[in-house]
Order: structure tokens, then sequence, then C-alpha cells
């Protein structure tokens, strides 16, 4: 299947991310869980021509975040 399935699986990747980002900047945590209302009602195809098409070109979200879950899964 496409995407991210697995609720416990996603829930975990979630305290893992906000672990990480509390150890390395605190003070940020609040302001981008603060951000993440306003993101979400923005439009797929626009976070992805702001955020990632600068950086890792036309690849979409989907793919990216896929691929970033199979690199961080223990072999």
């Amino acid at each position: 299947s496409r995407g991210l399935c697995d609720p416990s699986r996603i829930s975990a990747l979630q305290e893992q991310t906000v672990t990480v980002l509390s150890e390395n900047s605190a003070s940020r945590v609040g302001r981008l869980l603060l951000l993440l209302p306003p993101a979400r009602s923005l439009c797929r195809v626009t976070l992805q021509e702001l955020l990632f098409k600068p950086t890792v070109g036309d690849v979409s979200v989907e793919r990216l975040l896929g691929d970033m879950v199979r690199a961080t899964r223990p072999t």
C-alpha cells in the first residue's frame, strides 16, 4: 500500500521527531507545533513547491517521506 498506514508506527515516528527536536532546539518545538494547523490548510502541492522543490527537486512528499522511513528502519 502507498503511504504510512500503521498507526502505531506513525505515532512512534511522531514521538521520535518531537524528542529529537526538543533535544536539539527546545524553544522551536512549540513554535513548530503552533504552525501545524495553518500548514494543514495549505494545499499539498503548494507545500511541495515551497518547502521541498528548491532542495530536493520535483519529488512527491509521499515518496520523500517513504524513503526517509525506510532509511531509518533497522536492518
